[in-house]
């Protein structure tokens, strides 16, 4: 894992931005998580516009061979076009959103000054930091007990 800086002028702004976690890691990927999401609404949206004006999916477009029979208009060659991106766009985006749930993560700070790097599984931070709180107060309370 490599780490970058930032400056303290883009810090600032991100500490005052309402945003879910605690950390700039999560708020930095929740931040990604956002423009994805809206990304991915923008192409589904050409897509659902697409439908509705053709009244077919874009692969029944394509099998129906609907810019041949209108005659290679620009119009139609050009819905064909942003269909085709918006597709694409919507496969790569959800890959994309896939590969950062992977590799979101939480770092959680031990009052001994460990810290323990967690997985998460999805996009629920604020309940996983919640649910970290729990953890640290139990881990806290089996390392007392294995001093004594």
């Amino acid at each position: 894992m490599e780490n970058t800086s930032i400056l303290d002028s883009t810090k600032k702004f991100l500490d005052e931005a309402s945003l879910d976690g605690s950390n700039l890691d999560t708020k930095v990927l929740n931040l990604l998580r956002q423009e994805y999401l809206r990304q991915l609404g923008q192409y589904r949206r050409i897509d659902l516009l697409m439908q509705q004006k053709y009244r077919v999916t874009f692969d029944e477009f394509v099998s129906r061979r609907v810019v041949r029979r209108q005659e290679y208009s620009w119009n139609v060659e050009s819905d064909a076009m942003e269909c085709e991106t918006a597709i694409s766009g919507i496969k790569t985006i959800e890959h994309k959103l896939e590969d950062l749930k992977k590799e979101a993560c939480v770092l959680l700070q031990f009052s001994w000054r460990r810290t323990i790097l967690l997985k998460s599984c999805g996009w629920a931070f604020a309940r996983i930091e919640s649910f970290l709180c729990v953890v640290k107060k139990a881990v806290e309370c089996r390392f007392s007990e294995s001093l004594n």
